[in-house]
């Protein structure tokens, strides 16, 4: 029985906690900023509703 309580809560952690350190792991792993890609994310949202109108 202390074994599948114990398998239970490493579940329920890696449920809760997974996905947090899996989307920093990423975060980090993509945060290089891209030289063939000018401006900011602003300023690219910005021009992409202009040019919907």
């Amino acid at each position: 029985m202390p074994v599948l309580l114990a398998l239970g809560a490493a579940l329920l952690f890696g449920l809760v906690f997974g996905p947090q350190w899996w989307v920093r792991r990423a975060m980090q792993q993509h945060a290089t900023e891209r030289p063939d890609l000018p401006g900011t994310g602003g300023e690219l949202a910005r021009h992409l509703l202009d040019l919907a109108r």
